[in-house]
């Protein structure tokens, strides 16, 4: 075996095995990384309905009928609700509209474009 061969040999083991290792341990670094990334963007963002009462000045049984009505929008409809504090702005912004139309508008708006 001549030193062409070893070298050869050398690369096609690095090719092979020791490169799409690198490879995934870099994408997976990436990945989780940005995950946390988004993962902190929407934990900033999300508000209870405590901090929408203050916001809106509604009692609470005024709130849960307009996320009944579908008249504000909200992120999660379970227990306890979840609103997005930058959707709950635009809203007050955009007068208060009173039908499910537009909050359906918000909600199906990307992320990437929403204000903030």
């Amino acid at each position: 075996m001549d030193l062409c061969d070893i070298i050869s040999d050398s690369i096609r083991s690095v090719i092979n095995q020791e490169l799409p290792e690198l490879i995934s341990n870099e994408l997976k670094k990436y990945f989780d990384n940005q995950e946390k990334v988004s993962r902190n963007n929407v934990d900033n963002d999300n508000i209870g309905i405590a901090r929408v009462k203050e916001i809106t000045g509604y009692a609470n049984p005024t709130i849960y009928s307009k996320v009944h009505r579908r008249e504000i929008p909200v992120i999660g409809r379970g227990r306890p609700l979840l609103f997005s504090e930058s959707q709950i702005n635009l809203w007050i912004q955009a007068g208060r509209p009173k039908t499910s139309d537009m909050v359906d508008i918000l909600n199906m708006l990307p992320a990437q474009i929403k204000p903030q």
